[in-house]
């Protein structure tokens, strides 16, 4: 531009109209919408949304393209954006419950629940900490625990684990939004021995319990003090009509759960512990939970229900992968139901 000479405005220049097409991009069925910040304002301003009356208007004055709001009447065949916040709320992921459950109209939620002993490796307990997804629970036996603190839980997770002044031998693992409307029974925990209350809001608590029966020695089959608490907290639900998940590992051989050994005194013990308070045992086939590396093969780990907690868990099975303990992984699906609890991805 030379000196002196009046700048010409951008908008007022003369250029050739241009046919709007495909190719560049633009398409009638362009609009713009409230989220781009559309206002009356804007009217007057070059280049921005007027309400002409048409979707898309070619100023023939400024050569301009011209963009007009319209509000999207949403048809059956339009998609839902689906939300951009990072919650997902337990209706959100409803699509995960069975086919069954959607024919009979019901809003639910299902949570994938793991139940494995440790053996105390760290290396055990930082994998399988670290692999929880956003909706899964772990009941833990025998946990690696430094300083009486459960190391390598995730940020999506809570941990609890029971008040004890020796190093505890379980450990129950929640998302973290459950976590916070949990909290543990304390009356009915021991060393060995947690359970937690889960508050679900519109529909009855679940109660989750973990349990290790390890043999001591000089000692009796089983603790007296876990068997005491643990019939304390069976008649606590029962009386309260709630759900009762309780994973195990038992040492304990017995029919009901299709062990390969004989029964022995411990098996019978949790038998008689069982039918005397209607207890269900939802171990499923015949695939061993526990194989150590001399090729030994048994079941000792159960999942133990309540009359409740047998309408809530399904889908019981044994893992076929390489496990990181002696034991295998044990994963079932915990009917949650329209607990409307927000679970963070």
């Amino acid at each position: 531009m030379q000196h002196g000479q009046v700048p010409i405005p951008r908008a007022t220049r003369n250029s050739p109209e241009k046919e709007i097409t495909p190719e560049m991009g633009i398409t009638p069925e362009m609009g713009i919408t409230p989220e781009m910040g559309t206002s009356p304002d804007m009217a007057n301003t070059p280049g921005r949304a007027i309400s002409t009356g048409n979707p898309l208007v070619l100023n023939k004055n400024k050569s301009k393209i011209t963009h007009f709001f319209q509000p999207v009447t949403q048809t059956n065949n339009t998609i839902p954006q689906a939300p951009r916040n990072k919650d997902t709320t337990v209706n959100d992921l409803s699509q995960q419950v069975s086919t069954n459950s959607h024919k009979k109209g019901k809003n639910l939620y299902c949570s994938i629940v793991k139940q494995i002993n440790l053996q105390k490796k760290k290396i055990a307990c930082r994998t399988y900490f670290q692999e929880l997804k956003f909706n899964e629970i772990l009941l833990g036996q025998e946990p690696y625990f430094r300083k009486n603190k459960l190391p390598s839980v995730p940020s999506t997770h809570k941990a609890f684990s029971p008040y004890h002044k020796e190093p505890p031998r379980v450990c129950i693992i929640l998302p973290l939004e459950l976590g916070k409307l949990s909290y543990n029974m304390t009356p009915y925990s021991t060393r060995d021995m947690i359970a937690v209350r889960c508050n679900l809001k519109n529909r009855p608590d679940t109660i989750l319990c973990s349990i290790y029966m390890g043999h001591e020695p000089n000692q009796p089959e089983l603790d007296e003090t876990t068997l005491t608490k643990l019939a304390n907290l069976i008649d606590f639900a029962n009386n309260k009509n709630l759900p009762l998940v309780m994973g195990a590992d038992s040492n304990g051989h017995h029919v009901l759960w299709n062990s390969f050994k004989a029964n022995d005194r411990r098996g019978r013990i949790i038998a008689e512990l069982l039918a005397k308070h209607n207890l269900t045992i939802a171990n499923q086939g015949k695939n061993p939970t526990f194989v150590n590396s001399r090729g030994q093969k048994s079941i000792i780990d159960i999942t133990i229900t309540n009359t409740r907690g047998s309408n809530i868990v399904s889908n019981w099975t044994v893992s076929n992968e390489t496990s990181l303990s002696d034991h295998k992984m044990i994963t079932f699906e915990l009917d949650l139901g329209n607990c409307q609890v927000s679970y963070k991805r």
